[in-house]
């Protein structure tokens, strides 16, 4: 049997260092990928929780708002309904938009397009539906188009 030389050891345990130390870096990416995704789910929730508040300081209740007859709102009411509106589609351009760049969750993501046939049909404020579109990159018009439009019957 050949003895392995000096030299040729000398690079195995070189080269298993490297490889070690690279997998020590994706460790660490993955982890710093988890702590940002963690953390824009932090401010996803701190962001609702402050409009959420400023719609109790006003005395009114979100679930009633959006579920209310339109018609039946007072004035107040539903100008807090068409914000509420356009809120929705700024956390919903926003949420695609991390989606896309891969820093929203798959998951997470599957959850949301739900509310957007519920916000596409809110026929009340349908003029920010069509303003805020024209703005919207094509990939998440094209998941709108495909969403059945029940304001136009």
């Amino acid at each position: 049997m050949r003895k392995i030389n000096r030299d040729t050891w000398i690079q195995l345990v070189g080269m298993l260092s490297v490889v070690a130390g690279l997998l020590f870096v994706g460790l660490e990416l993955r982890q710093s990928q988890r702590l940002a995704l963690a953390g824009q789910q932090q401010q996803r929730a701190v962001m609702t929780s402050d409009w959420l508040h400023s719609i109790t300081e006003q005395g009114e209740d979100l679930f009633s708002l959006i579920s209310a007859d339109y018609l039946l709102l007072s004035d107040q009411q539903k100008k807090l309904a068409r914000n509420i509106v356009w809120f929705q589609w700024n956390r919903i351009e926003n949420d695609f938009y991390q989606y896309s760049l891969r820093l929203f969750p798959e998951e997470k993501w599957s959850a949301q397009l739900s509310s957007l046939a519920l916000w596409k049909n809110a026929c009340y404020a349908r003029d920010i539906y069509d303003f805020r579109y024209s703005f919207f990159e094509p990939r998440l018009q094209e998941l709108l188009d495909a969403i059945p439009d029940n304001c136009l019957t």
